[in-house]
């Protein structure tokens, strides 16, 4: 499965109700009687024009009639498919619309769609397949399925599998569904990293690895969010929880193993391990509901609407962050090398070359929180550019003194750390750490 989509406030309901409330202006204006606060005549009038419709999807004209609807009147009045059309103009480009992002989120093209199958009772409206086969440049409709069958044929397979029914009763059937907005933690600058995809198939198990930002940090908050946004700020917040008892190493080190687990009936698991930890199993986990705090249909295509609109913007500030993070990890390593790593090798101009570089460095980035990325990644090389000469030197010569003691070269790697999917990313935000 590539994609799916849908709309939950939409269906042959709607077209129902649509063509009721002109039938009831219709009864109003000829006889002069309001019948919306009579519920069993509204009843009445709603099933006569469920009938109405689907008798317009064979014929060119219906009637819905209903003897004695109120207060002894009868009604009846006529309505062609032109006006039905008409009358639910707006409901049937909904449905369009709904297709078009379905094929957007797919990643195709509407060329590359071999079939178009029908299902559903709404599918038989002629003006829906109209617009359908329009859409797909008059590409010729497949009807061989009946299209209530197919709806009560998924929903008992769906049924089975959440009753975890026997596989082979199913008789190999497969029932996909698939997440409808990315699912992932926050990681340092308010990043939002996705683990799982937004349309990953369900069930769905990822793992993704995260480091510490700090030296000897023992514990990490997990912020769970699920959205399409770069930043967290703009997601919503699922859950949090914490993993402690990490054990004690310098930054970058350690092994934080994040899993989301997904299951068919919407109940997701993440769990965080400390990998590196041997003494014993230091395991936490988080299991949240597919409840009532959940995003609405509406909510999550508000979501990927502003996903969208936002793009270019989100783009911008989340390259400002990675380059403000690769710049003071960066830092962070040089430190490390300059006030321990390579104390007593270096020389007394390469110390004050170095310390002076990190000391103009710590005021430049206390007054430029808020540089641009250009301005980060432009420091950056800056300070590379002296300190990488010195720290090029050093290495060589641990590596030569190993090999002549007959030892291996052991240098020391700095930069950013590297998540599994490639991105350059840390691990939590500094107050997320403890």
């Amino acid at each position: 499965m590539r994609a799916t989509n849908g709309n939950t406030h939409l269906g042959g309901k709607d077209f129902d109700q649509c063509l009721m409330e002109y039938v009831l202006s219709e009864f109003q204006r000829v006889h002069g009687k309001d019948v919306s606060e009579n519920k069993k005549s509204m009843h009445r009038i709603l099933m006569a024009c469920e009938k109405a419709k689907c008798t317009l999807s064979s014929s060119s004209q219906s009637i819905v009639e209903v003897p004695g609807c109120y207060e002894g009147t009868d009604l009846s009045v006529k309505i062609t498919r032109v006006k039905f059309d008409d009358l639910c103009g707006a409901l049937f480009l909904k449905t369009i619309e709904t297709v078009e992002k379905v094929v957007k989120d797919s990643g195709l093209s509407k060329e590359d769609v071999d079939e178009i199958v029908l299902v559903g009772g709404s599918t038989r409206i002629i003006k829906v397949q109209t617009l359908l086969s329009t859409f797909f440049n008059n590409k010729p409709l497949n009807k061989s399925i009946n299209p209530d069958e197919a709806v009560a044929f998924g929903a008992a397979c769906h049924s089975a599998v959440l009753q975890k029914v026997d596989p082979e009763k199913l008789k190999g059937l497969l029932l996909l569904d698939v997440c409808p907005l990315s699912l992932g933690i926050k990681i340092q600058g308010g990043i939002f990293s996705k683990i799982i995809q937004r349309n990953s198939s369900i069930p769905v198990e990822i793992s993704k690895n995260f480091t510490t930002t700090h030296h000897n940090q023992t514990s990490v908050l997990i912020n769970v969010y699920e959205g399409e946004r770069d930043m967290v700020k703009d997601n919503t917040l699922l859950g949090t929880f914490e993993i402690k008892n990490i054990k004690k190493a310098p930054a970058e080190v350690a092994n934080i193993e994040v899993t989301f687990k997904l299951t068919e009936d919407g109940i997701m698991e993440v769990t965080a391990k400390d990998v590196n930890n041997s003494e014993f199993e230091n395991v936490e986990t988080i299991i949240l509901n597919n409840g009532k705090d959940r995003l609405s249909e509406l909510e999550i295509t508000s979501h990927i609407e502003n996903a969208q609109k936002y793009k270019e913007a989100d783009s911008i500030a989340r390259e400002r962050v990675l380059e403000k993070n690769s710049l003071e990890t960066y830092v962070l390593a040089l430190n490390k090398n300059v006030h321990e790593t390579f104390l007593t090798t270096l020389s007394s101009d390469e110390k004050n070359t170095l310390k002076g570089k990190l000391l103009e460095f710590s005021t430049w980035f206390n007054d430029n929180q808020d540089a641009l990325a250009s301005d980060f990644k432009a420091k950056h090389k800056e300070i590379e550019l002296i300190a990488m000469p010195i720290m090029m030197s050093q290495r060589l010569a641990a590596g030569k003194r190993k090999h002549e003691d007959g030892g291996e070269d052991g240098g020391e790697d700095g930069g950013t750390v590297q998540s599994s999917a490639g991105e350059e990313e840390q691990e939590e935000d500094t107050d997320d750490e403890k």
